[in-house]
């Protein structure tokens, strides 16, 4: 409160043009973002500004449990039961996310809307079906892949016998 204090009277005296956030809390940005929210979308390579925004824009498209869980899961991110926390998301990363953070909600309204946690998977059961799905996902990708190479090795092979056979008679 103090540095905010000093930070106001300095734009007061040298007659700057003070943030709106700074003159109005109500009027800063939601997604603005802590160093904590920072370094974690960092370790994935993440936005995290669109990841905040991400999430709060889930929450005011919903108005249920299961229609946060559809938004949050056309977005990427699993709705699971947290270790210290009520409510959290995962994400293919193996990523938590506090959804108290991550939305800047308070507990009792994640509460009101989504009902009991207990209800929900724990960390563990939503990281392995993500790894479930992506493991079927891989397998598909690497079943097409082969596919395309073993037609790519026998055009390869035909104008490799082509052009032995030039040579060939060219000898």
């Amino acid at each position: 409160m103090k540095l905010r204090d000093v930070s106001k009277q300095l734009y007061f005296d040298y007659g700057w043009k003070m943030p709106d956030g700074l003159r109005d809390a109500r009027e800063r940005d939601s997604t603005n973002y802590s160093l904590a929210e920072w370094q974690q979308t960092k370790r994935i390579g993440e936005n995290p500004k669109l990841t905040k925004a991400a999430f709060q824009e889930c929450w005011a498209v919903s108005d249920s449990r299961n229609a946060f869980t559809q938004a949050l899961k056309e977005n990427g991110y699993i709705l699971a039961r947290g270790n210290r926390r009520g409510y959290v998301a995962v994400d293919y990363y193996g990523e938590v996310y506090s959804l108290s953070r991550w939305t800047g909600l308070k507990t009792k309204q994640l509460k009101d809307r989504l009902e009991k946690p207990e209800a929900l998977q724990s960390i563990d059961d939503a990281k392995s079906n993500i790894a479930r799905r992506m493991t079927k996902k891989l397998w598909e990708h690497i079943k097409k892949t082969r596919k395309s190479a073993e037609k790519g090795k026998e055009l390869l092979l035909r104008k490799k016998h082509a052009l032995t056979k030039q040579h060939r008679e060219t000898r």
